[in-house]
């Protein structure tokens, strides 16, 4: 019978995702302030006006 309970880590799916763990942060910290600097100016105008209308293009093979 097959295991099905084995579960990537964090690591491996980034490796599956991007092919390369070379640009992958070193510290949670670091991931941390990549996110708040994606997340923030949405964050912000959604807290001013309740909306946000810009649009973000994928910057990958995966547009």
């Amino acid at each position: 019978m097959l295991d099905y309970s084995w579960k990537p880590s964090v690591a491996e799916k980034f490796v599956c995702a991007t092919g390369s763990i070379n640009d992958a942060p070193e510290k949670l910290k670091d991931a941390a302030e990549e996110i708040e600097k994606f997340l923030i100016g949405p964050i912000e105008a959604m807290v001013k006006t309740g909306d946000f209308k810009d649009e973000w293009v994928a910057p990958g093979p995966w547009k």
